[in-house]
């Protein structure tokens, strides 16, 4: 088993609710690393009866994503590689 953004679209309870949020952002405005996302909260609210729980019982509790740094975070990033990534990222 792999898990995926695209797994959302298909996903028994709400796939159908994650299908019309996508048609109604738009094109380009919900990537597959967002369904990825929207779909752990999802499956993480649904705790052991969630056939991916030992999976996300691993992840870790906290992750840091320079994608939601404030702009004093992100300028300690000044000159970097990871900088112009953000930038990259962020600029989609």
């Amino acid at each position: 088993m792999l898990l995926h953004g695209s797994l959302a679209l298909s996903e028994q309870q709400y796939g159908a609710a994650f299908r019309a949020l996508l048609r109604e952002l738009g094109p380009g405005v919900c990537d597959s690393r967002s369904l990825l996302v929207l779909l752990l909260v999802v499956e993480r609210a649904k705790g052991a009866a969630s056939a991916w729980a030992p999976y996300i019982d691993m992840l870790p509790q906290q992750y840091d994503d320079p994608f939601w740094w404030s702009p004093d975070e992100l300028a300690l990033l000044q000159g970097s590689r990871l900088q112009q990534a953000v930038q990259r990222y962020t600029a989609r």
